[in-house]
């Protein structure tokens, strides 16, 4: 396998724990987003950036994009890590899709992407997001009983509390995939 360099983005820690796992599973180099350069990325034949979603956004697709010509000659793999069940294929569906949008269109067919869950602990949220969590929880609540989907009620079940799903097993795909490319 080529250089591999293993990027992530973390707020709360569970996206920076899946991008540790990935890294000691491929002996890879580990830097969290706001180490990386243009520079340093030059050097790596595989990247693998790992990030959550947060507002509809993916830190540090820019940076890994920024050259697409260079891009396009690397092995690039993105994971995403949030609170949305990876067993839901309506809810995975809808993460990719925000995912691809954020990859150039000349690149999004060579670039993986895999989803993992994380977790979430209401008392350590920032005050933007804990507004927005309040906003998403007044708006799922306002809905007719008949109409709350699955993935609703996990979430009005577990509004305010604190919730961990990460799990070393969900890398297993990722990992695979990157080791195939020998």
């Amino acid at each position: 396998m080529s250089k591999t360099l293993v990027i992530y983005y973390s707020k709360y820690g569970t996206t920076k724990l899946y991008a540790q796992w990935i890294a000691a599973e491929l002996q890879a180099d580990l830097l969290p987003l706001q180490r990386v350069s243009q520079r340093k990325l030059s050097s790596y034949g595989t990247i693998v950036l790992g990030s959550a979603i947060y507002g509809g956004t993916i830190k540090g697709t820019e940076t890994l994009f920024k050259n697409q010509k260079e891009a396009a000659k690397k092995h690039l793999v993105l994971f995403t890590c949030g609170i949305a069940d990876v067993s839901d294929p309506s809810s995975m569906e809808e993460v990719n899709t925000m995912v691809k949008e954020k990859i150039p269109p000349s690149l999004v067919s060579q670039v993986p992407i895999y989803n993992f869950q994380g977790g979430i602990n209401y008392k350590k949220l920032s005050f933007v997001h804990k507004l927005m969590m309040d906003q998403l929880y007044r708006s799922v609540k306002e809905k007719n009983e008949d109409d709350l989907t699955e993935r609703d009620k996990k979430f009005l079940e577990t509004y305010g509390k604190t919730s961990n799903h990460t799990d070393s097993e969900y890398i297993e795909d990722l990992v695979k995939y990157l080791q195939s490319l020998d």
